[in-house]
């Protein structure tokens, strides 16, 4: 149906707790079985300890971080790179359905899970966590007030794709904000909530658009 084009990045393996680095492995397809979880989440653990080890550092391993040494592209800057969108649902259940809804891939009984995940394009991914599960490694997390500012953009293949998409979505219950127009940028454009009040827009260049 439609592509995502946004990306943020994920909580770093290495800053996760055990909760959440157990929830993130459940949610790996195809799935994975209990033993497989926990050899990932004791390899993860090990590799969290190198940041309490007090040195010498053995070679190969960058003292600043205290991880694995890599070769840097960009002279001796790190270079982080976008991976994953994350999000905190209020509602796991109905947030999915929702990004289901828009066709993201998301594992049976995902609805579930405090934390889930779903393929993108290029190996990126969509991440949801629970409130519950944010708060298991960051108490004092409180959800933010008033308007969101975060806004998903989806690619659809044409002008009536971004149509018919939001009227499916709107006809599912889903609240829209922008009924779908032609923008003066040159893409047909719609706008709607998740159920959390993050932005998910529709688009599509239109004909004859940057010509």
């Amino acid at each position: 149906m439609s592509r995502v084009k946004a990306t943020l990045s994920e909580c770093d393996g290495l800053l996760q707790t055990d909760a959440y680095a157990r929830a993130v492995f459940h949610s790996r397809v195809p799935v994975l079985d209990e033993d497989d979880v926990e050899q990932h989440v004791a390899a993860r653990t090990e590799r969290r300890e190198i940041f309490h080890r007090e040195g010498p550092w053995p070679s190969g391993e960058s003292d600043s971080f205290k991880t694995p040494g890599r070769g840097a592209a960009y002279g001796d800057r790190m270079t982080p790179r976008f991976d994953a969108i994350g999000l905190v649902a209020s509602d796991m259940a109905a947030s999915i359905a929702f990004y289901r809804r828009l066709g993201f891939a998301f594992s049976e009984g995902a609805e579930k899970e405090p934390h889930a995940e779903a393929g993108l394009p290029g190996g990126l991914r969509l991440m949801l966590d629970s409130e519950e599960m944010v708060r298991s490694f960051d108490p004092e997390w409180q959800p933010a007030a008033g308007d969101g500012r975060i806004a998903i953009a989806l690619l659809c293949q044409s002008p009536a794709e971004v149509d018919s998409v939001y009227q499916d979505m709107v006809g599912a219950g889903h609240q829209g904000t922008r009924k779908p127009w032609d923008a003066v940028w040159g893409q047909r454009y719609a706008s709607l909530l998740d159920p959390d009040g993050n932005g998910v827009d529709l688009f599509a260049p239109l004909p004859g658009a940057g010509q």
